[in-house]
């Protein structure tokens, strides 16, 4: 899996690479620093609206898409590992000023984390 930005194009896009077959796939546009879910059957990613603000998505087997955050300037929560019971993502959520770890649930839509995991 992997972020393709084209020059010219106001956006990045999530694609997955399958090695059985040879054949890409368009996971989703407006997206950014895709990391898979402890199953593996899920994405969880940033989505940007307009470059401006952000939000916390999760991409589910079927193709839907799931908002886990409310769409916001700052912090922006990058996805990094998933919980080994496969409810929560750890993210850094990025300031100016620092980032922080955050452990962040992916079975509803929060606008604050289940744990702040460390913060200077």
């Amino acid at each position: 899996m992997y972020n393709l930005t084209r020059p010219g194009v106001g956006r990045s896009e999530i694609w997955v690479h399958h090695f059985d077959d040879g054949t890409q796939q368009l996971l989703t546009q407006d997206g950014f620093g895709p990391k898979w879910e402890r199953s593996g059957r899920h994405v969880v990613y940033v989505k940007w609206q307009n470059n401006v603000s952000a939000a916390l998505m999760l991409l589910q087997q079927d193709g839907t898409e799931r908002q886990l955050s409310p769409w916001r300037t700052s912090p922006v929560l990058l996805p990094t590992k998933g919980s080994r019971d496969g409810r929560s993502m750890l993210v850094s959520a990025t300031t100016n000023d620092s980032t922080p770890l955050w452990l962040w649930s992916l079975e509803r839509f929060s606008d604050k984390p289940e744990k702040i995991c460390w913060q200077a």
